[in-house]
């Protein structure tokens, strides 16, 4: 089937796609040092990152309008709680309300060419100054 062949072609291309991610993480870890943000440190020989995660001082949804506005889409760390998808109640869990009210994601993926994270670099220094 279609998908099938996609899916074998995408597979083959796995450790590119691994060695991309890294080398993109890579720059983040050497051109964000310097900002007041915590890196995914302890994480660095552990992930494929599938997602750069940073721990932000400033409101997440602000920041995120903030690079909205330079043309550059961020996310949360992570979409949703699990204890809210399970109604559980927020007061229960506040490490993790923490970690999602401070956690943001770069773009990190294949095709991010270096103009395009150079560019983000240079709205994180601006951002998150």
């Amino acid at each position: 089937s279609l998908q099938a062949s996609l899916a074998r072609s995408q597979l083959r291309r796995l450790d590119y796609f691994l060695q991309k991610r890294r080398a993109i993480a890579e720059v983040y870890f050497d051109e964000l040092t310097d900002l007041n943000v915590k890196l995914p440190h302890k994480i660095r020989n552990r992930t494929n990152f599938f997602r750069f995660p940073i721990r932000i001082h400033k409101p997440v949804d602000l920041v995120i309008g903030k690079f909205a506005d330079e043309g550059i889409q961020v996310r949360r760390g992570v979409d949703t709680l699990l204890h809210r998808w399970l109604k559980l109640p927020n007061a229960k869990f506040p490490i993790a309300e923490q970690c999602f009210e401070e956690t943001l994601s770069l773009p990190i993926y294949p095709d991010l060419t270096p103009g395009e994270q150079a560019r983000i670099i240079r709205s994180c220094h601006k951002i998150l100054k």
